[in-house]
């Protein structure tokens, strides 16, 4: 809020237990500052988690407050990566194995199943 930028960060499966207890648990009661190691662009307008294998660096360009909180909604300005996780210089979604949460827990990406932007013919 003070400078204007916040980061979205991609954890891998590998770091499942950390990002649930960070999802799990209110940074108003508890401080998970050194839960992850955090790094910073050249100009240190965010804290990034190294761990994490993408990281997106955000502008804020609104603000709404919702009950007891404030989203924020920003343009991505920078992202990060790990080489590890680069395929021709582009993040790749089976290396970076993001995690997804879906009722009754968390799961990884296994395969590609379709292509951005493409029209696909539906029996529906």
């Amino acid at each position: 809020m003070q400078n204007g930028f916040f980061s979205a960060n991609i954890p891998s499966s590998d770091a499942v237990e950390k990002t649930d207890y960070c999802g799990t648990n209110s940074g108003h009661k508890v401080d998970k500052s050194t839960v992850f190691e955090s790094f910073y662009d050249e100009v240190g307008n965010a804290p990034m988690i190294c761990e994490c294998p993408v990281n997106y660096l955000c502008k804020v360009i609104q603000t709404i407050p919702v009950f007891d909180f404030t989203m924020f909604l920003g343009d991505i300005v920078a992202v990060y990566a790990n080489d590890e996780c680069l395929e021709n210089g582009k993040p790749d979604a089976l290396k970076v194995k993001p995690t997804i949460m879906m009722m009754p827990g968390y799961y990884e990406l296994k395969n590609r199943v379709g292509t951005l932007f493409q029209t696909y013919n539906s029996s529906r």
